[in-house]
């Protein structure tokens, strides 16, 4: 539950896949709450878990929460998207920005750095050798450091020792963040020059900022170019092989920063509409 309830309304369980560490995942229950004033939110997932000390809410399982409330009118509401992390959570991203780990790094970055993640799909020895070489040419092209940071924690998602593995082939300047909390995350994102990642949630939160962004992938493009494909602006790189990197982020970077802009701004906007519609359809 959070905030001030109605007395009367029917409560509202959000469901989604925010009982484990991913930081997208982590921003979709803040972000419909927050377009849900008044109701009585309960947390729902296939596991309780407590996703509090890295910015998330406490979980409840979902079968648990269905014997609690059988028999009694309630909503499901199956929860994604981060269209709104700036326009609704920008005062709390700017906090966390001014302190701690992400503080640190803009300071050891006056010149601005590229946030770059990646998946442990990635970390045999020849793709990480490659990554490198790939990012020491833009660096060197836009005087850009590197800035690493894992967008998950779960299982077979991001992994330190493949950021270290290949930040050792890196003659730019790099740091490794290691924060997993969600509004850090978001605030490193925030002020970046711009993202290359394997995450979609990377991608959508740089949408947001309006921010140049490249997907990587490996043999063939996968879910981010899927969506990069339906809604991205025209004519610019959207999913990237290891060996395109440099080419891709040359031309992202060059890009003009107003259709980015313009975009975030129509996508934010049919993401409320969309969801005004959906609240519309819920019991009071």
């Amino acid at each position: 539950m959070t905030g001030q309830t109605i007395p009367g309304m029917a409560p509202t369980l959000l469901f989604g896949a925010f009982d484990r560490h991913n930081f997208g995942d982590l921003l979709f229950p803040h972000i419909a709450a927050a377009l849900l004033p008044g109701r009585e939110l309960r947390f729902a997932g296939l596991a309780a878990r407590d996703l509090r000390p890295w910015g998330g809410h406490r979980v409840e399982a979902l079968a648990a929460l269905a014997r609690e409330f059988a028999g009694r009118p309630v909503n499901l509401l199956h929860v994604g998207g981060e269209m709104l992390a700036c326009e609704l959570f920008g005062a709390r991203i700017e906090r966390h920005a001014a302190q701690g780990e992400v503080a640190e790094l803009r300071r050891a970055f006056p010149q601005v750095y590229l946030a770059v993640q990646f998946s442990a799909d990635f970390g045999d020895d020849a793709s990480l050798t490659a990554i490198a070489a790939q990012l020491e040419r833009i660096t060197q092209a836009h005087g850009l450091g590197i800035a690493l940071f894992r967008a998950s924690a779960a299982p077979w998602h991001d992994d330190l020792d493949c950021y270290q593995r290949m930040a050792a082939h890196l003659r730019a300047p790099t740091r490794i963040a290691a924060t997993l909390n969600l509004w850090d995350i978001c605030a490193l994102l925030a002020h970046s020059r711009g993202f290359l990642g394997s995450s979609l949630h990377g991608r959508i939160v740089a949408i947001s900022y309006a921010l140049p962004r490249l997907n990587l992938h490996r043999a063939a493009p996968g879910k981010p170019a899927a969506y990069a494909a339906t809604w991205e602006a025209a004519g610019l790189p959207l999913s990237v092989a290891v060996a395109e990197i440099a080419a891709g982020l040359d031309a992202a970077l060059v890009a003009s920063r107003r259709p980015l802009r313009e975009l975030a701004r129509a996508l934010a906007a049919r993401y409320r509409e969309g969801f005004a519609a959906l609240c519309a359809q819920m019991a009071p």
